[in-house]
């Protein structure tokens, strides 16, 4: 195993789901082999919770609520950081959370696997392939399934 150079933090519990998850999917942000933040942080959020104490399904209530105030939400302006919670990145995390939920209830593991060795130049096109219908429509379905969420 070659060394990323990564410290994984527990805040003082040694049940820390997420950051386990990252220990088993290693992330470099500076390689292009590697699959965008929001599909990293999905995983470990659709998995392990979006946070200390933080399930996923908390994270994913929290996060419809604040969509439901907003205007105009995107994926683009949640990976850009243009929409972000002031003090956590449970927004961006949350949502690639539920792009990994719902591309494993189409596609199954094979499908995680496609989205976790997407890259930032192909990530669009993939997410595409597995959800079968265009980007625009995607953003829709995905921020809206999130809105839905009571």
């Amino acid at each position: 195993l070659i060394s990323l150079n990564e410290i994984f933090t527990t805040y003082g519990n040694e049940n820390y789901p997420h950051e386990f998850v990252h220990i088993l999917l290693p992330f470099s942000p500076n390689s292009k082999s590697y699959c965008p933040i929001i599909i990293n942080e999905g995983i470990a959020t659709w998995l392990g919770g979006a946070g200390f104490n933080e399930t996923f399904e908390k994270g994913l209530f929290e996060t419809s609520k604040t969509f439901n105030i907003l205007k105009n939400v995107s994926i683009e302006d949640i990976i850009t950081y243009k929409i972000k919670n002031e003090f956590d990145n449970s927004i961006l995390y949350v949502t690639g959370g539920v792009i990994c939920k719902l591309i494993y209830e189409k596609k199954g593991m094979s499908g995680i696997w496609k989205l976790y060795k997407s890259n930032n130049e192909n990530f669009k096109v993939i997410l595409e392939e597995l959800f079968e219908m265009p980007y625009d429509k995607i953003d829709y379905f995905v921020i809206d399934f999130i809105k839905k969420i009571k």
